[in-house]
């Protein structure tokens, strides 16, 4: 099961990530993204430290969210990345496209 919280910290929005974040779960988290862009929120932060799994679908997502925010003249940024999602990011290349911040 997925959830993802979304938590407003004045400019920027946190969205706590739990569960598995797999294809399935890819169209929740674009809702939620989609609302906090639809709010004017100039950084997305997607706090992974719930995540049981994600696989290189569900990290494509959020490459994806990352675009469509970027064309909004917003970012999406994750932190607190498990070594098994560093590991899928750093597989599929997606480091390079999705800004991973240092925890």
């Amino acid at each position: 099961m997925f959830s993802a919280t979304l938590t407003e910290c004045i400019p920027e929005v946190v969205i706590c990530l739990e569960g598995e974040l797999d294809i399935a779960a890819s169209a929740d988290l674009s809702g939620v993204v989609g609302s906090a862009l639809v709010a004017g929120a100039p950084r997305i932060i997607l706090d992974a430290s719930g995540l049981a799994f994600a696989d290189s679908t569900g990290l494509a997502g959020i490459a994806r969210l990352s675009k469509q925010a970027s064309e909004h003249g917003s970012a999406v940024l994750l932190c607190n990345c498990n070594e098994l999602t560093s590991k899928v990011l750093a597989l599929t290349g997606l480091d390079a496209v999705v800004e991973v911040l240092a925890t």
